[in-house]
């Protein structure tokens, strides 16, 4: 991985990130296991629900760290839609723009975006709270918001590609949203080729 000793990693996102069992946590171990005398700090700052306006808005709680690295994962609680064919509770515009902020927010630290995952929308339709509730996702929003993140001139890992449900496997719990500990495994693995990439193409140029 990219991260020389004594770096200083930390993490913004959702409750994908904040997860006691996420991909993050998971990225620390790892770090822990394998380089232990590196010292390499990882702070998870995600905040369950959070969006990229309310990220953004206490972007000076998080910025005092200086990071030297920053992994961000945000844009599905932007996504979440007022009914199935309500509003999204941030505009897919308003969630370029606020990343763009961000960005600016931690100048000096390297930006790595990870694409929000995907949902099941079987699952999603068939859970109750959220029914009842009338909030609801969409993949296409989170294409969208991919596809976005994967423009940006910084690094961006693809973790809606390899979250996507298949007839012989979905990796998220029943509430169509939140990945199983096998769905958090997937986007480690994803992000460790994706960091992996960087650290080589960083050794060769």
């Amino acid at each position: 991985m990219p991260f020389a000793p004594g770096s200083r990693v930390v993490a913004l996102g959702e409750s994908s990130t904040a997860d006691r069992l996420s991909w993050f946590e998971i990225l620390r171990h790892l770090l822990a296991l394998h380089r232990p005398g590196d010292e390499i700090s990882c702070t998870n700052l995600a905040v369950a629900g959070a969006t990229t306006t309310q990220v953004l808005g206490g972007s000076g709680s998080w910025g005092f760290l200086r990071p030297d690295w920053v992994l961000c994962q945000l844009g599905a609680n932007d996504a979440q839609r007022l009914g199935r064919e309500g509003e999204r509770v941030v505009s897919a515009a308003e969630t370029a723009r606020n990343v763009e902020l961000l960005r600016g927010q931690a100048r000096d630290s390297r930006w790595v975006w990870l694409t929000p995952t995907a949902v099941d929308e079987q699952l999603l339709a068939e859970f109750a709270p959220f029914r009842m509730s009338g909030i609801s996702w969409r993949v296409k929003d989170h294409e969208e918001t991919a596809a976005a993140l994967l423009e940006r001139p910084e690094a961006t890992i693809d973790t809606l590609a390899v979250t996507r449900p298949t007839p012989e496997q979905s990796l998220f719990e029943p509430d169509g949203v939140h990945l199983t500990l096998a769905g958090q495994v997937a986007v480690v693995r994803v992000a460790l080729a994706g960091l992996s990439g960087l650290h080589l193409r960083s050794v060769l140029s």
